[in-house]
């Protein structure tokens, strides 16, 4: 049950978002605890599954909020693992759609974004995708592949900004690289991703995601190498129907690796 006062943020928070949010949304520590806690709560989260599509929902949209970010970053613990917790074998299918939907829009909010790719919410976020990539529904496995390619983007971001300025890679650069990488290799071993047409989005999403991390510089492309992943591209079953964005992206793969 939720206190009086977290009834008012949470109207509060609504009448935000209903009318579209912005830069300028004035988002405070409250709204974000409405999820997280405080306060010797648990927040929306702690609430029984059945319970959270809701939650989440509105959740999705506050990610999205440039002024969320700074009241995100100081969570305690980190909001982002916590929503990957979420996602046990026991997750229903609208709250594994609403966690990876939240997923998407953190790592789409350039605010937030740097958040979201560090090392303990990209790695745990990475950890949520390889069972809806495998056996998802149709829209639980695109949302998965809109995060993943989200992911791929801000990692490239962070890998661009550091060569940019001449600096080293973060010590655990290589680990989230391969790790990305290998959700990829995961994704285009996925029957279903290439036979099926309904599917043809996610596929061009994992192609798009695996281009802008091997973007990243030749020794991203030589960990892609090692994995093998020339050798999956090339053996990649593409039907003679498939859409000409996904049989460009596949032959620019192809040359980017020398396969």
């Amino acid at each position: 049950k939720l206190a009086e006062a977290q009834v008012a943020a949470l109207k509060g928070l609504v009448a935000l978002l209903k009318q579209g949010g912005g830069a300028a949304t004035p988002v405070t520590a409250q709204h974000v605890a409405l999820f997280s806690g405080g306060d010797g709560g648990a927040g929306l989260l702690a609430w029984p599954a059945k319970c959270l599509f809701p939650a989440l929902d509105l959740l999705r949209l506050l990610l999205l909020l440039p002024a969320a970010a700074p009241h995100v970053q100081a969570v305690q613990p980190p909001l982002l693992p916590r929503l990957a917790s979420l996602l046990g074998p026991a997750a229903d299918k609208p709250t594994t759609l609403m966690v990876l939907r939240c997923f998407a829009n953190a790592l789409h909010c350039a605010q937030l974004r740097p958040v979201a790719a560090a090392a303990a919410s990209a790695s745990a976020i990475m950890d949520t995708l390889a069972v809806p990539i495998e056996s998802g529904a149709t829209g639980v496995r695109l949302a998965a592949c809109s995060v993943l390619v989200n992911l791929a983007f801000a990692l490239s971001d962070v890998g661009s900004a550091a060569a940019a300025a001449g600096a080293p890679a973060a010590g655990d650069a290589d680990a989230l690289a391969q790790q990305a990488l290998s959700v990829c290799a995961h994704a285009l071993s996925v029957g279903a991703m290439v036979t099926q047409p309904a599917e043809e989005e996610a596929l061009y999403r994992v192609l798009v995601a695996l281009q802008a991390l091997l973007g990243v510089g030749p020794s991203m492309r030589e960990m892609a190498r090692e994995m093998d992943l020339a050798v999956t591209l090339k053996a990649l079953p593409l039907p003679p129907a498939a859409a000409q964005k996904i049989t460009d992206c596949h032959a620019k793969l192809l040359g980017t690796l020398g396969a």
